[in-house]
């Protein structure tokens, strides 16, 4: 599985969730798209659909401060995002070696020129965050984590934890503070607060915690990051394909139904599942953006989706791919697409030239959406040959927003629930399995949640640089003003 940002959650049992303004316990996992959780105010079991569920509030009313803050990509300067990516080509090399040791750290410090500890911290700021912006340069200033005390407390803090927390005796964090006191008693100095103490024990590493506390084997379960070669499509969002395609099918205007043009259609497909990740459809010509939403799509729940379209059915698949595999396009290589995906920690290889092969899974399920296409109001068939004796737009009948809701029905209702030839099953089930797995395979789990689906979105958006002059910005030779930017 791909590393996972901190701008997403993960559905666990034991998990304090909120749900339509009530605060619950996850007590089981159920299916791939609901939990049952018990209501902490009317303790009573209820279902609840994971894609509506959020991050509990603390006693304060602040979200979890593990969260790490998940900055605009476009604010980073190419300055700041080199430094990043040559950061974490450093410390890659650990992030694929589980069992790496003190000795393979030095060896990677000194070839790269800097400290051992500096190379650690560098680790330990990707793995909590588990994205690559988290290795920007900070700025100057207190930063979260920063520690006030006196050197002399700190370093009894410091012994405290190493000689009686971190070890197989699992002490409470109660006996930390005791000995604490104690300790600073015997040293004459201040005791720090308790709440600090505890604090500090919040700031040490989870899965060096667990395993120096006698959990290696949880902690290797729960931390250690799976990356290395390239494993093949053999889980879901594994490998997913995205192509673009003009749909055979003329559609009308809103207003006067008449006759505006054919519209394009943007698909990722699951190779694994052979369930459809991601849709987007424009009238605007294969580019970045199109790319960018097909891909947010695709990361994103889609309940409410489903909901704005009217459309009764389910689309539980979302989560952050492995690998995105595209054809040589240029709007598959532009600096926004490979810095978000850089960032969500996406692998994005393009098709081989002259293989088309390469792309099979992603062509046949443009074959099925032609085939399907062709049923409509409107089509103007593969060729003229078919299309005959038949005028495509006297015929047009539908808009880009019924064509859209008629793909997505086809898709939720028939296309993901009927057998496919390959996987001898449906899609939707083939995920299913895939995902919570069953008595012969272990499922990879319920995937990541992102916490601000607009934050995705904006992060695979393009964007453009303009100076802004005593007129205020112009784009496209249209200029706009307003009291913010001056």
């Amino acid at each position: 599985m791909p590393g996972i940002s901190k701008a997403f959650f993960k559905v666990e049992i034991g998990q304090l969730v909120t749900y339509k303004e009530e605060r619950f316990k996850i007590t089981h996992l159920i299916s791939v798209e609901s939990v049952l959780a018990l209501n902490l105010r009317t303790l009573e079991s209820e279902r609840l659909y994971i894609d509506e569920i959020k991050l509990v509030a603390n006693d304060d009313g602040l979200k979890d401060t593990n969260v790490v803050g998940h900055n605009d990509l476009t604010l980073y300067s190419e300055e700041e995002w080199a430094q990043a990516q040559r950061r974490f080509l450093v410390i890659k090399p650990l992030l694929e070696n589980p069992i790496r040791s003190r000795t393979d750290a030095e060896k990677i410090a000194d070839s790269s020129g800097v400290h051992v500890a500096t190379l650690y911290r560098w680790l330990k700021n990707y793995q909590e965050a588990g994205h690559v912006s988290a290795l920007v340069p900070s700025k100057r200033g207190r930063k979260y984590g920063s520690k006030l005390l006196a050197q002399e407390q700190e370093k009894i803090v410091e012994s405290v934890i190493e000689d009686i927390y971190l070890n197989k005796q699992r002490h409470k964090p109660q006996d930390v503070i005791e000995e604490v006191n104690r300790r600073c008693r015997l040293a004459k100095i201040a005791a720090p607060h308790s709440n600090t103490v505890r604090h500090r024990l919040k700031l040490l590493d989870p899965a060096a915690t667990m395993r120096l506390r006698g959990f290696k084997e949880a902690a290797r379960n729960k931390y250690a990051p799976i990356l290395g070669q390239f494993p093949g499509a053999d889980y879901p969002l594994a490998v997913v394909q995205i192509d673009h395609t003009e749909a055979d099918i003329i559609l009308v205007d809103e207003v006067h139904r008449k006759p505006i043009g054919r519209p394009w259609m943007t698909l990722a497909i699951d190779v694994c599942t052979r369930t459809v990740a991601g849709l987007y459809v424009t009238f605007e010509k294969p580019s970045a953006a199109s790319v960018g939403m097909c891909i947010a799509h695709a990361i994103c729940p889609k309940r409410e989706y489903l909901a704005e379209l009217g459309i009764e059915g389910d689309w539980s698949v979302w989560g952050v791919m492995s690998v995105i595999h595209t054809d040589n396009a240029k709007e598959f290589r532009g600096v926004v697409l490979d810095r978000a995906c850089v960032e969500y920690n996406i692998d994005l290889q393009w098709r081989p030239v002259l293989l088309p092969h390469y792309g099979g899974h992603i062509e046949r399920l443009m074959g099925t959406m032609a085939n399907e296409i062709r049923k409509l109001p409107g089509a103007t068939f593969s060729n003229p040959t078919k299309r005959k004796g038949y005028d495509s737009e006297k015929n047009a009948a539908m808009t880009l927003k019924e064509f859209e809701r008629y793909l997505v029905d086809f898709i939720v209702n028939v296309y993901h629930q009927r057998v496919h030839s390959q996987l001898g099953m449906s899609p939707r089930r083939k995920w299913e399995l895939g995902v919570m797995g069953d008595e012969h395979m272990t499922g990879t789990g319920i995937m990541p949640i992102p916490e601000d689906p607009l934050r995705v979105r904006l992060d695979f958006m393009p964007f453009f640089e303009r100076t802004v002059q005593q007129y205020g910005i112009k784009i496209d030779c249209i200029a706009y003003s307003g009291q913010i930017l001056h």
